[in-house]
């Protein structure tokens, strides 16, 4: 860094989250690991984490639904972590429920071994 120049801003969660959907916004479908920190960023989970919530739904209000297998060859790590794989399982479920099929909570209990307490059950 050069004298008179000032440290670029630390990114913060939601300046990966609002570049991630004006992208999507403006291209339509992208590969939401363009937009993933560099693994070693502190950032790096919890942005993969929100950036597949947000693929998940957006893909289920384009037409284009992707099921949590898809992500899983993709992202490995992210199953591993069970309070994440919960939020984004919840993500899909809530997704299929919105959509109007009627998955059962003990569907992902079974398919990811997450524990569904507490989710509303399908309509």
């Amino acid at each position: 860094m050069g004298p008179g120049s000032s440290p670029q801003p630390t990114p913060h969660l939601n300046d990966f989250i609002e570049r991630f959907e004006a992208a999507q916004a403006e291209r339509g479908p992208v590969d939401l690991e363009e937009f993933l920190p560099d693994a070693a960023h502190p950032l790096f989970h919890d942005v993969l984490r929100e950036l597949v919530r947000i693929d998940l739904e957006t893909g289920w209000e384009r037409g284009r639904p992707a099921r949590l297998e898809d992500y899983r060859t993709r992202f490995p790590g992210l199953f591993q972590d069970p309070p994440s794989l919960r939020e984004i399982a919840f993500e899909e479920y809530r997704l299929r429920c919105q959509a109007g099929e009627s998955p059962s909570p003990s569907e992902y209990r079974a398919r990811f071994g997450v524990d569904p307490a507490g989710w509303p059950a399908s309509t």
